[in-house]
């Protein structure tokens, strides 16, 4: 994946449109020390992250909410970052490439 970053997708809910993206070394980080160790410290400095996954379903017409749950630089094991889909794409082939019929 971008970055180097090898996911791994688990914790599926509410008919698979609630999931967990979980990573363990994220390079946007990786020279970053937080001035106050404090649970309650609101800066991300990888929410760019969260930026990426948000533009890319909404190339295929889907909008996502999508925050980090946990975060390696608050002392957590791993990274991790939920992802919920709000609202589908309504038409479903634009998820689909289809080559152009040679009849069009």
């Amino acid at each position: 994946m971008f970055l180097g970053i090898a996911p791994r997708i688990e914790d599926f809910k509410n008919e698979d449109k609630e999931f967990v993206i979980a990573f363990g070394d994220n390079a946007f980080t990786d020279l970053v020390e937080l001035p106050d160790p404090s649970p309650n410290y609101t800066l991300i400095y990888a929410n760019v992250i969260c930026g990426i996954i948000r533009g890319a379903f909404k190339t295929l017409n889907i909008t996502v909410k999508c925050n980090f749950i946990k975060d390696k630089l608050k002392g957590d094991a791993e990274n991790k970052i939920a992802v919920v889909i709000e609202q589908e794409a309504e038409d479903k082939r634009c998820l689909l490439y289809t080559s152009p019929s040679p009849r069009d």
